[in-house]
């Protein structure tokens, strides 16, 4: 036997690309799980499986594969954790779900269930009846929340603040800024390269994936962003750029407070009568003047921040739900088999590549017998 491993930061589930799962599969793969230190990759079939994998099962997880993986898993002592997002065995009358089809398929859910550690779901009174039903099991709260990629109409719009266009003596202070915009409940659409940030804010702000060209300028187009920020750091390397991102902001009505390096202020003497370009000099007081006048605007639009707000408060709720995952995995952790990851890997491997594989030939084998057979019956 060996030990358990105190580390549990790869989450293996299935996840499935229909409107059945889409809400609960952005909760597992968000970055909010990325924040609590979590990796999650889906499919087992397509992964090794590492050393410190927790297995994750949900109750479509039900064919014959899943039920001898699991199985084999368990007797392996690997942490499993099964997701619960309804109450699977009293659906009502009017469902068209297929676990409606009895008894049968609930004893095929349940047993998988029996095996995991804990049961992780999304509300309490979803909680309440989950431990009427699995007295033995702890049950812990990972809430739904909408996925950071979308602010909401009439965000503000920052695109790339790493460290090559804003160093770190100014990202200091401008985090500061920053701050007092996400405090105001002003909705913040970070595009682009922006880990500096994202490193500090990552919950309290929307990141979009990344992402073409096309697609950035589509997402710029049809967001109907309020204001545009282009923070820049003062440098020769700044001063030989072009003032493409301008272009981009501005062509969509969007207002502008951009740093006062050369070619922004090239672009402001070359056309004078823009009105929603505003230069901005590097300095903390000129940054924070901006600050205060974007969050007087949002104020006279309450709801837009607290849609903003209420959003980063169900972050902040994920987060502790994820949390408390990996607490309870490492409290009174099973002795894991003796190469019981590698054991895993081999097994899916065996099953999914070498029985698959036999199954093809054999059936290729017995194509000529079946040929025969209707040929002798016509």
């Amino acid at each position: 036997m060996q030990k358990l491993h105190k580390s549990f930061n790869n989450f293996y589930f299935l996840a499935f690309d229909s409107a059945f799962y889409w809400v609960r599969s952005s909760t597992l793969e968000s970055d909010v799980a990325t924040a609590a230190g979590i990796k999650v990759s889906k499919v087992y079939e397509s992964h090794k499986i590492p050393d410190d994998a927790v297995l994750c099962f949900n109750r479509f997880n039900i064919t014959r594969y899943y039920q001898l993986f699991a199985s084999f898993a368990a007797k392996l002592n690997i942490p499993m954790v099964f997701d619960i997002d309804d109450l699977f065995w009293d659906l009502p009358e009017f469902s068209q779900d297929f676990a409606k089809g009895g008894n049968s398929y609930i004893s095929k859910v349940e047993k998988i269930i029996a095996n995991c550690k804990m049961i992780t779901t999304t509300q309490n009174y979803l909680k309440t009846e989950i431990e009427k039903r699995y007295p033995n099991k702890k049950v812990i709260i990972v809430p739904n929340a909408q996925p950071n990629w979308n602010a909401p109409r009439g965000a503000v719009l920052i695109a790339n603040t790493d460290s090559f266009k804003f160093n770190n003596n100014d990202l200091s202070w401008f985090s500061e800024i920053f701050k007092k915009l996400i405090n105001n409940g002003v909705p913040i659409q970070l595009i682009g390269s922006n880990s500096a940030i994202t490193n500090q804010f990552g919950l309290s702000c929307y990141i979009s994936k990344e992402m073409g060209y096309r697609e950035y300028l589509q997402k710029v187009n049809l967001s109907h962003f309020k204001f545009g920020l282009i923070p820049v750091s003062n440098s020769s390397y700044a001063d030989c750029k072009s003032a493409i991102k301008l272009n981009e902001f501005l062509a969509n009505q969007i207002k502008v407070f951009a740093s006062e390096i050369y070619p922004y202020q090239e672009f402001k003497e070359s056309y004078p009568t823009i009105n929603n370009l505003h230069l901005v000099s590097n300095t903390k007081e000129s940054w924070s003047g901006v600050a205060t006048e974007i969050a007087e605007e949002y104020s006279k639009n309450p709801e837009l921040c607290q849609a903003t707000l209420m959003d980063s408060n169900q972050r902040k709720l994920q987060l502790a739900g994820w949390k408390l995952v990996i607490s309870e995995l490492s409290k009174n952790p099973k002795n894991l088999s003796k190469n019981a990851y590698r054991k895993i890997s081999i097994f899916n491997y065996l099953y999914l590549c070498q029985f698959s594989r036999l199954v093809r030939w054999t059936k290729f084998l017995l194509r000529p017998v079946k040929l025969l057979r209707a040929f002798f019956r016509g």
